[in-house]
């Protein structure tokens, strides 16, 4: 059982390291490498859950022999069921259902057909990104009526910065990891903090000032009633984004950069390892 769950255990524990030293590289590097580690710990989680899951199933009267009679014509042999199947169904359960309501939330939008710059009569201040099948930006009344032209320019470089890069992408891909592992979702913050800086230096090389920059995040922040999990100018990790802004772009340290690619690395070999792992508990002699 040690040897079930250490690289698991492991992978995420490194996950949260690299998450941490994450934040010092250059927001290209960052997004990549925090999506990286989304995938390797939602991968490494899913042969474990499936052989608990397996393995519990097989051990269900009546029902069970015959999944393990057919496993077993396949030349696939399952240990002995243990107590913690039933808490892996329970976490496959639960998966399902935030991947079921992810991908619902997500057909929600591509039927969207706004397309352009669609200006909402509301009060409020916000302005977000919305990828669907036509690309548009979504901007309050009240956020027009409190910025000036050049602020406004800024908040819609930003959001175009997401519909440019595709950055609804990444965050689905991290979404499904953290959905298949929970406890990673301290790597999709460092993700989506990651994305948001993204857009605000592509916000400062269309604009040309960061100082504006600045000004301009906080001011919609301050005002702001951002819909929750949009892809928006204030909508994550602002105070943070505003220090960075408050210094020269930078690529990050190389020992930042040397930590982080050898936690990917060691990650990756723990994974393949796992599943090698998985392979040959499957195909132990039977219970």
């Amino acid at each position: 059982m040690i040897q079930l769950f250490a690289p698991l255990v492991i992978v995420v524990a490194l996950g949260t390291l690299v998450a941490f030293v994450n934040r010092g590289l250059s927001p290209h590097h960052s997004a990549r490498v925090a999506l990286l580690v989304l995938v390797l710990g939602g991968v490494t989680t899913v042969p474990v859950i499936g052989h608990l899951v397996i393995s519990f199933v097989v051990g269900i009267p009546e029902v069970g022999p015959i999944v393990h009679n057919a496993l077993h014509s396949g030349g696939v042999h399952l240990a002995k069921p243990n107590w913690l199947g039933p808490v892996a169904l329970v976490a496959f359960a639960y998966a399902v259902f935030l991947l079921a309501r992810l991908f619902l939330s997500r057909r929600k939008l591509r039927v969207w057909k706004g397309g352009g710059v669609v200006v909402a009569p509301d009060a409020d201040m916000y302005a977000f990104a919305l990828p669907g099948s036509q690309q548009g930006v979504v901007v309050s009344q009240g956020l027009i009526n409190s910025l000036t032209q050049d602020e406004l320019a800024i908040v819609l470089a930003h959001e175009h910065a997401h519909l440019e890069n595709r950055h609804d992408r990444w965050i689905l891909v991290g979404q499904i990891c953290a959905a298949v592992n929970p406890l990673m979702r301290h790597s999709l913050a460092s993700l989506r903090f990651a994305l948001e800086r993204w857009a605000d230096e592509d916000a400062v090389q269309k604009c040309g000032s960061r100082q504006l920059v600045r000004e301009t995040i906080v001011k919609v922040a301050l005002g702001s009633q951002q819909p929750k999990h949009a892809l928006g100018v204030a909508s994550f990790g602002v105070v943070e984004r505003v220090r960075v802004l408050g210094s020269p772009e930078r690529s990050g340290s190389r020992v930042n950069l040397m930590f982080s690619a050898c936690g990917v690395m060691l990650m990756a070999v723990l994974c393949a390892f796992q599943w090698h792992h998985i392979a040959m508990a499957i195909a132990a002699v039977c219970g």
